[in-house]
């Protein structure tokens, strides 16, 4: 048990950080979305809704290559892999939860190929909630616009 401790003690700062980074970014796109959302309820709804899942993907597109790389360089160095390429490409295997087993890890670091893939499987549902939220959010405000602008004035 206390040759684990050390692949737990990286696996949880490894995942924590990158769900605080996450969490920083996801927050920060929201915070544009608020910003912008007049924007997005004017006419031509379609094309205003493609702009927001586009850039809503390549935010969560951004965040996935940062953490991969991020473990990549921790394989790297706690010199998992003597070469960051098969650190990278492990890193891709692992946080996508493919799990191809073409390259393994030392039998002491195992845990860890586990604590990254469960990273990705988290990180996925994030991004997946994300943007549902997104566009949820940008369909409601721009159905109401919608209404308001079909409703006809009150005389006075």
């Amino acid at each position: 048990m206390n040759d684990m401790l050390p692949v737990f003690v990286v696996g949880f700062v490894m995942v924590t950080g990158s769900m605080v980074v996450s969490v920083l970014s996801f927050f920060g796109l929201e915070s544009w979305l608020a910003r912008s959302l007049p924007w997005f309820t004017r006419a031509p709804h379609a094309p205003r809704l493609i702009a927001m899942m586009s850039a809503t993907i390549a935010v969560s597109l951004a965040m996935v290559i940062f953490n991969v790389w991020a473990w990549a360089w921790c394989y790297k160095a706690l010199g998992i892999f003597d070469n960051i390429s098969d650190a990278l490409y492990f890193s891709i295997v692992a946080f996508t939860t493919l799990g191809l087993n073409d390259i393994a890890m030392p039998q002491e670091w195992r845990l860890l190929g586990g604590i990254t893939a469960v990273n990705g499987f988290i990180y996925i549902g994030m991004i997946s909630a994300m943007i549902l939220d997104m566009v949820r959010r940008v369909r409601l405000a721009q159905d109401a616009a919608a209404k308001a602008a079909a409703k006809p004035a009150l005389p006075t």
